[in-house]
């Protein structure tokens, strides 16, 4: 450690740190514009022999040297006791005993000179209005030319806070618009290169924090420009539309489209605003990137127990609203997640971190999803969990309607031995109360057992043989005793259950399978994707139809009668279908699943 002077208050940093972030460390602002914290300075910039702005092409001079001093800023200029001239704050070693001055008149004086030179290249004309506070940029009182005027990120842009710091020279020249290109019509950023100061933070961070080189910086007519290294839009540049130049850009050249969600901020990225369990989503995929799957498989588990069997069955919602969909495919969210589980998941991974123990003692009960994932945020809170359920294995709907097919017994089983491993005492095979449970000790209940018993249908038909609900039709699939299956058989309802039915129907041996629900095709309770691969795989769809009855020969069910279904919900969205008796149709079925929802079996809880 050493110990400096700054403005007559004691600065301490270990050794080869600025003094610029020495003055960070202690709340003394120096102001700056082509340092970035996590970037190297742009002296170290190795130029260009060429930078394309779209088509436009700015040939570079000394083409291979480094930027060097010239390339500075000059804004972050401090004096330094024992040398005649300033010295730039952010490429300044902070020294033992050094004493440092940030303000003075002479600073003031060589601080205005450096942003005249910056603000005389780009448009300035709103940041000494008077009015510029909450102006929409769109009704301007002084007539100013659109093109003179500042950019959409006036009142929250670097530029403009380093010039109210240091105060804008009254002689610093009006801006003479260059007609530098403006690009708007690409996927997911804009540029407008009229805005660039040649910062060239974009470059440092495109080649040294994502490591992909795709813009280049040049030195050209006494001043630094940015561009592309090949010509033409982002895509034929080969970005990697990452957005890493867009959060160091100080000036709006770079900016998030207003086409498409911003990505500033963890809070802000649409993929995590999307996930149920915020999942930290750009985070791990980074991680797996750099092939740390371990530590991407810990980030993962901040957020919850489970992330192999989400790797399986997360409908993936994050994967709709992922910005590289707008270009060409979404990111393979789900699939890196299942990824990182099967790489790094195991019997000897390390444990989620736990408080120390509280002594508090909770009892959950229902083993299914919603309670394993209580036990284990509870565990790690330190509290002692226990954890009952009727059945004889954990894992509720997990273990005992989501089909084989779509999640393997095995990945389920390892990722349950996780909340043993932590202390979390399952206890299967018990039926137990809220009162019995309190009365022993526990000083808070959980009740999960979730929404167990399926809803049934009141039309005539519905007690014949053949006929069956589609949870216990899946339990039975998951079981010992599979439904022996033969023929036709129809599946009433259109959410993601009845899908499931329907393609376990058919591995179970269906010589056909027909799905019947009252929403429309586009209005299907059921996520599209597991639709169209219903039917890829033989399913056959019959939507906007509600069963009328189900017939009969003898005791079985003979098929069913339909009637067109013309609207589902009223205009307040309740349930309240319209039929139009007029269209009708008969679907012979040997077999009927009903599958149209479940609710909680109330029955389990007494009084």
């Amino acid at each position: 450690m050493l110990s400096l002077t700054i403005d007559g208050r004691t600065a301490e940093c270990t050794e080869g740190v600025s003094v610029l972030d020495a003055a960070d460390s202690i709340d003394v602002y120096i102001p700056r514009m082509c340092h970035h914290p996590d970037l190297p300075p742009v002296r170290d910039v190795i130029l260009a022999s060429a930078a394309f702005q779209g088509d436009v092409c700015i040939a570079g001079e000394d083409p291979g040297q480094k930027a060097g001093e010239r390339a500075h800023c000059n804004l972050c200029l401090v004096e330094v006791e024992g040398h005649p001239e300033p010295l730039c704050a952010c490429t300044l070693d902070a020294q033992e005993g050094m004493v440092v001055v940030t303000a003075s008149n002479a600073l003031t004086k060589q601080r205005r000179d450096s942003l005249r030179k910056i603000l005389s290249d780009h448009p300035h004309a709103c940041l000494t209005c008077a009015q510029k506070q909450g102006c929409s940029r769109t009704q301007c009182s002084a007539n100013v030319p659109v093109e003179e005027r500042c950019c959409p990120l006036l009142g929250h842009c670097e530029l403009e806070k380093v010039a109210d710091f240091i105060g804008i020279p009254g002689d610093t020249p009006r801006y003479v618009p260059a007609d530098r290109p403006v690009i708007t019509d690409e996927p997911l950023f804009d540029r407008d290169f009229n805005l660039c100061i040649g910062c060239l933070r974009c470059v440092r961070a495109c080649s040294d924090l994502r490591g992909v080189d795709i813009l280049a910086g040049v030195w050209h007519d006494d001043r630094a420009w940015m561009g592309t290294r090949l010509a033409g839009g982002l895509i034929e540049a080969e970005c990697r539309l990452c957005g890493a130049c867009v959060e160091v850009c100080p000036t709006g050249t770079l900016r998030d489209s207003e086409r498409s969600a911003p990505i500033a901020g963890v809070a802000a990225v649409p993929c995590m605003r999307a996930c149920p369990l915020g999942i930290d989503i750009p985070g791990y995929v980074r991680l797996i990137a750099q092939e740390r799957y371990e530590e991407a498989l810990d980030l993962i588990r901040l957020h919850t127990p489970f992330p192999a069997i989400l790797g399986y069955v997360c409908f993936h919602p994050c994967e709709d609203v992922c910005r590289r969909g707008g270009v060409d495919d979404p990111v393979a969210i789900c699939a890196l997640k299942r990824f990182a589980a099967d790489e790094a998941g195991s019997a000897e991974s390390p444990l989620p971190p736990t408080a120390p123990d509280t002594g508090k003692r909770v009892a959950v009960v229902g083993s299914g999803p919603a309670g394993l994932t209580a036990a284990f945020d509870l565990r790690r809170l330190g509290h002692h969990i226990d954890v009952f359920d009727e059945a004889d294995r954990p894992g509720g709907m997990l273990r005992q309607a989501i089909p084989e097919y779509r999640l393997p017994e095995d990945v389920l089983d390892r990722e349950l031995r996780l909340l043993e491993r932590m202390g979390i005492g399952l206890h299967m095979n018990r039926h137990v109360d809220g009162a019995d449970l309190q009365s022993n000790g526990y000083d808070a209940v959980l009740l999960a057992a979730g929404t167990a018993r399926s809803k049934g249908m009141s039309i005539e038909g519905t007690d014949l043989d053949g006929i069956m609900s589609g949870l216990p039709f899946l339990r039975s699939a998951r079981g010992a005793h599979e439904p022996g299956l033969d023929d036709s058989v129809v599946v009433i309802g259109g959410g993601n259950v009845a899908v499931d039915v329907a393609m376990t129907a058919l591995r179970l041996g269906a010589d056909e399978v027909h799905l019947v629900c009252l929403e429309s095709r586009g209005t299907m309770p059921a996520h599209d994707w597991e639709v169209a691969q219903a039917e890829s795989e033989g399913v056959h769809i019959h939507a906007g139809w509600g069963p009328r009855r189900f017939t009969a020969q003898g005791d079985r069910v003979a098929g069913v009668d339909m009637v067109r279904c013309t609207r589902v919900f009223d205009e307040q969205g309740a349930f309240k279908p319209v039929f139009d008796e007029s269209q009708t149709q008969h679907l012979p079925a040997h077999h009927i699943v009903i599958t149209i929802g479940q609710e909680v079996d109330a029955d389990l809880f007494g009084e």
